[in-house]
């Protein structure tokens, strides 16, 4: 047994695309709210009382669909790949030959 699981390229490239589509989508997206945030807290340190919870909700709401689009196209590579599908229990002894 070699420990691989077989590869699917189908699959792991359908899942890849999809992942990586909304980790696009939804990291630009979150980047292009949080980075104009972030800059107008650092210009104007008194006025920025809403920023960090402006931050945490786009952290929530972009941030953990950006994180499931990575988990997708991880996993899309390692079924495209065929990556291991578990870890032998013991590793075989060498022999003396």
């Amino acid at each position: 047994m070699s420990g691989r699981a077989t590869p699917d390229p189908f699959l792991g490239g359908a899942l890849m695309a999809v992942g990586a589509m909304v980790f696009a989508l939804c990291g630009l997206c979150t980047v292009s709210f949080a980075g104009p945030a972030l800059l107008n807290a650092l210009r104007h340190p008194g006025s920025a009382n809403g920023s960090g919870s402006g931050l945490l909700f786009l952290g929530l709401v972009g941030g953990v669909p950006a994180l499931g689009g990575l988990l997708l196209l991880r996993a899309g590579w390692r079924i495209y790949r065929g990556g291991p599908s578990r870890t032998p229990d013991h590793k075989p002894e060498a022999s003396d030959e």
